[in-house]
């Protein structure tokens, strides 16, 4: 299926890709350049990428949670 996205730049891209990538973050090869739009070749999806991992507050919390020796809870970022 065609599918069209935009870079970074705010660039349209056109690229042929699986419809299930609609909506979603995709890497692409650009392979020409045109007037108003380029042409890239498509890499990988979203889901391959990692991007998109759900994660409950609780468990940012608990990642960054820090006690001091007077048991003194921090969170540092």
């Amino acid at each position: 299926m065609e599918l069209r996205g935009r870079t970074e730049n705010n660039r349209v891209v056109n690229f042929e890709a699986p419809h299930t990538h609609i909506g979603s973050f995709v890497d692409v090869n650009i392979v020409d350049v045109y007037t108003n739009s380029l042409r890239g070749e498509f890499i990988r999806g979203e889901n391959e990428m990692d991007l998109r991992r759900s994660l409950r507050p609780s468990d940012i919390l608990a990642k960054h949670k820090q006690d001091d020796a007077l048991g003194v809870t921090q969170y540092k970022p």
